[in-house]
């Protein structure tokens, strides 16, 4: 593309600016005669293709921004999966502590149990209220 607007650029600048009699321009030791209007059309082709050249790098230019911006995303958010693995084996981890101490706490014997002391509580006070009774009214 480029190659071609040289062309062109160069044909542009060989052409001279002096027009002859016959409105036609000729190139010096040249067989390639042309017209005014083509001369125009042909500076305004050029032109056109130099402002399409320059459009077509100002949207490479947005677009390798774009890709830059997109690759960092990319990182921010393998960053934010690698924190978010990590946070997820942390709970799993207190899960099954959590688990470990449920299993702990359901493995209580007779002696942990509440209804037995205070049943065994209840019964010393009514014998020894018994007795203390018994003894002293005899």
């Amino acid at each position: 593309m480029k190659l071609i607007v040289m062309i062109f650029m160069l044909v542009g600048l060989l052409i001279p600016s002096n027009i002859n009699a016959q409105n036609t321009t000729s190139l010096p030791d040249s067989t390639i005669t042309m017209s005014y209007e083509q001369y125009i059309q042909l500076k305004l082709d050029i032109q056109t293709l130099l402002s399409t050249d320059s459009l077509n790098n100002e949207i490479m230019l947005q677009q390798k921004e774009e890709i830059n911006f997109l690759n960092l995303i990319r990182r921010e958010d393998s960053l934010l999966m690698q924190y978010k693995e990590f946070r997820i084996e942390l709970l799993e981890d207190e899960i099954g502590l959590y688990k470990d101490k449920l299993d702990d706490l359901g493995d209580t014997s007779w002696k942990d149990s509440k209804g037995v002391w205070a049943t065994l509580g209840a019964s010393a006070i009514i014998l020894a209220s018994w007795v203390v009774k018994n003894i002293g009214g005899g």
